[in-house]
């Protein structure tokens, strides 16, 4: 009798430890398809699971299971007193093209990918207002040669004649105007992917300089 119920003691505690392992694992698997990276007080790079709250204020990047970085969260400072409202607004502009960098691209060929892509379209369009702008210049030339051959002639210009030139050069000027307006994003669009390349290669040496100091510390 007492060697039976020492035998269900002894099974009990062994189904409770491995509860009590299962019940400890159950939340660091729940969390493990995200990674924390963070600088510890010693200024090693640090990878883990979860951050300790006196280190979040520093800093830190979300990493998905595969290692790829989803979000930057950056040191939190506090806005000093001489800061200028243009001067924050840049300062978070930033903060939101570096995660949309990291989040949508996962070499520089790719950004320079998407910026040929996006250049392309831009002048196709271009071209299409240039070509839409010189008939209606082919156009004008044309009434503008009738209207002359009338005054020629010693009579008055019809008023088809006159409506089609002005409608022409409403058309004209709103032409112009959108192409003025393509070249201006064309460029503004070349300047913001230049500077992509160059804010994703300062980015991505950051976090090689941060895995290779992680890897000596942790060899």
């Amino acid at each position: 009798m007492m060697q039976a119920r020492s035998k269900l003691i002894a099974g009990t505690g062994s189904w409770f430890l491995v509860l009590l392992l299962f019940t400890v694992w159950l939340p660091l698997g729940a969390s493990a398809s995200m990674l924390y990276r963070y600088k510890n007080s010693d200024g090693v790079t640090v990878m883990d699971q979860t951050i300790p709250p006196e280190y979040v204020n520093n800093g830190y990047e979300v990493l998905s299971k595969s290692g790829r970085v989803v979000k930057v969260v950056p040191p939190y400072t506090e806005k000093a007193a001489g800061t200028s409202e243009q001067d924050e607004k840049a300062r978070l502009q930033r903060e939101k093209d570096d995660q949309y960098l990291l989040a949508n691209f996962r070499s520089l060929e790719e950004i320079q990918y998407s910026k040929a892509r996006k250049l392309g379209q831009l002048k196709r369009e271009i071209h299409i207002v240039e070509a839409n702008l010189a008939d209606t210049l082919d156009q004008r030339e044309n009434q503008l040669a009738s209207a002359a051959s009338f005054q020629a002639s010693g009579r008055e210009v019809p008023e088809s004649v006159r409506a089609t030139l002005a409608k022409l050069e409403q058309e004209e000027d709103k032409a112009r105007d959108m192409l003025a307006t393509r070249r201006q994003e064309y460029e503004a669009l070349d300047k913001r992917f230049q500077a992509y390349e160059s804010r994703f290669l300062e980015l991505t040496d950051t976090q090689k300089t941060g895995d290779a100091t992680s890897g000596n510390s942790g060899s």
